[in-house]
């Protein structure tokens, strides 16, 4: 299936860019590493477009902010994300994040990047389906993000699927694989208890039978409505005392797994206009070899942009 709109998870996939990158480059000099990591998320987000998008599809790419956000979700749990900073980020990991942020916004027409101060991508997936919905709310749109945060999208919007980087899932598909429906604060309980793994949030009860964890989501809205009728349930008297035993870091959890939601895009979209001469000049800047349509003429993109002006000399 084809989609109009394609929202992405754009922090996470340049994630992915930089570690594969580091793999490819491992005895190279820091230049070599960046260059690939900016080429390789472009390529990314061209494969993703040839794959999902309608022609001339309009494509989101949702950043972090990747301070403010972490630190404020820092109050509730000091240990929060923890593991991204243990990764010992790459030397330039922002720097270059920021560059590659600049290219795109020269590289085509249909893209959007939107950041904003105290945000993570995550929260602002709700406020771009909204600002997406204004006028077209009858296309088709794809979320794509490992992330399960974003599976909430295809709860409030029919038109809506989620892509998780492995299958592409819609309402009933989600609910088929993980026992609910990802509408109101489902996830958001499923997370309380289960944790996430990428977000460094715990289990905060180890195997806990899926057949509970999947009553609680379905039967609870929130921690206090389930701890206050915990001891009114059917589960069995050893998982009763371990919820209410863990009860301190399932608030923690519910808490870290909320997000922000802003209805107005207005302060914190960025609309991409192509622009080939500043493209060409950021590309020679960093070593990153031109597409077809940087080149200026036949005989440059024939011997390449290096030889070409070598040959001119």
């Amino acid at each position: 299936m084809n989609y109009k709109h394609l929202i992405i998870d754009a922090q996470n996939l340049y994630w992915r860019s930089v570690l594969s990158s580091l793999k490819k480059c491992l005895d190279s000099e820091n230049n070599k590493i960046y260059s690939n990591s900016i080429k390789n998320f472009i390529d990314r987000i061209n494969e993703l477009e040839n794959k999902f998008g309608e022609k001339n599809c309009d494509i989101y790419l949702l950043f972090d902010n990747p301070l403010s956000t972490i630190n404020k979700r820092k109050t509730i749990d000091v240990e929060y994300k923890h593991t991204r900073e243990e990764k010992s980020v790459p030397k330039n990991f922002y720097k270059t994040l920021d560059m590659l942020q600049e290219i795109l916004k020269v590289y085509k027409n249909n893209l959007y990047i939107i950041r904003y101060d105290g945000l993570e991508a995550d929260d602002l997936v709700y406020p771009v389906v909204q600002y997406i919905n204004k006028e077209k709310n009858d296309y088709k749109k794809l979320v794509i993000s490992a992330d399960m945060d974003w599976a909430r999208a295809i709860g409030i919007d029919e038109n809506i699927d989620w892509y998780n980087f492995v299958e592409v899932y819609n309402v009933n598909k989600f609910q088929e694989k993980y026992g609910f429906k990802p509408n109101g604060k489902k996830i958001q309980m499923y997370k309380a208890l289960h944790g996430d793994n990428s977000d460094a949030i715990p289990n905060a009860v180890p195997y806990l039978p899926k057949e509970i964890l999947f009553d609680i989501v379905e039967k609870y809205d929130n921690i206090d409505s389930l701890l206050k009728d915990l001891w009114n349930t059917s589960y069995k008297q050893d998982w009763k005392l371990k919820i209410k035993e863990a009860e301190s870091r399932i608030k923690i959890n519910y808490r870290l797994a909320d997000y922000l939601i802003y209805k107005d895009l207005n302060n914190f979209i960025y609309i991409c206009k192509e622009d080939l001469k500043l493209l060409r000049f950021y590309y020679t800047l960093h070593d990153i070899e031109f597409e077809t349509k940087m080149y200026e003429n036949k005989q440059e993109l024939f011997f390449g942009k290096k030889n070409y002006k070598r040959g001119k000399k």
